[in-house]
């Protein structure tokens, strides 16, 4: 009986310890962009952008409080269908972003280009001057510069199948258990 009941719970362990293994990871970085030149100069603002580095290194969430992205209402395919992507740099994780939306002169468009040093990028924003098959081109209205936070990653758990396996398993367990006893 002893023997049964540890087996009951070493096998749950197991279980449990294999749902564990196979959890994703998100891995989320703040930004604050400041230093602002020409309109928006004096302001500062935030955004925060995420991946899952067991599958691809491209974004799966963007988010910031800049007004061409707010007041233009950007949606994550917006970046994706004009070049977005995480880029690692100088032992830490950045991001390549151009936000370019139509018409030719909307005044929404922004970038943010990693080639600078890592931890600061630079940040411009404008109008769209040109809309090409890589995003487009920026007119320059100003610039400042873009400063990440430290590095989040998140473990999210794989679907509840897997737990309802384990929980299978055990009852499965002590059916057979009970079946042997009764047999006895």
């Amino acid at each position: 009986m002893k023997c049964a009941r540890a087996f009951a719970i070493s096998l749950s362990l197991a279980l449990f310890v294999g749902v564990a293994a196979f959890a994703d990871t998100t891995d989320t970085e703040t930004f604050t962009i400041s230093d602002l030149t020409g309109p928006l100069a004096g302001n500062t603002y935030t955004g925060a952008f995420s991946w899952d580095p067991s599958v691809s290194d491209n974004l799966t969430a963007f988010s910031t409080d800049f007004p061409g992205w707010v007041d233009g209402g950007g949606t994550l395919a917006d970046l994706t269908s004009t070049d977005a992507e995480a880029v690692y740099d100088s032992g830490a994780w950045s991001v390549y972003v151009f936000y370019v939306p139509g018409p030719v002169g909307n005044t929404d468009a922004f970038f943010i280009d990693p080639t600078t040093f890592f931890p600061t990028n630079i940040f411009g924003y404008g109008a769209t001057a040109e809309i090409t098959a890589n995003g487009g081109v920026i007119s320059g209205a100003g610039s400042g510069t873009v400063t990440y936070g430290s590095l989040v990653t998140s473990v999210t758990p794989e679907p509840a199948s897997w737990l309802l396996f384990a929980t299978g398993a055990v009852g499965a367990f002590g059916m057979f258990r009970r079946k042997r006893k009764l047999a006895a």
